[in-house]
């Protein structure tokens, strides 16, 4: 898969990052977790529902747009 087709704002910077999605129920809601791929640290965090159209990748799409700035000084 392209990593370009997931957000047009990847660059070199968020190419090391991965995208974890944990959802421990679907009455608890889920999270995704964008981390480095190298040690697993987190870098972006977020909630969401994790209900059936609420899934994790437009979430990871959201998180990587919305943060840019944050990425690009990784």
């Amino acid at each position: 898969m392209n990593p370009l087709h997931l957000c047009p704002t990847l660059d070199e910077a968020t190419q090391g990052l991965a995208i974890d999605g944990k959802d421990p129920g679907h009455s608890l809601g889920a999270i995704v977790t964008l981390c480095r791929h190298d040690d697993g640290r987190p870098v972006l965090m977020q909630s969401y529902s994790g209900k059936k159209e609420d899934c994790e990748l437009p979430v990871a799409q959201k998180l990587l747009a919305d943060n840019t700035g944050v990425l690009g000084a990784l």
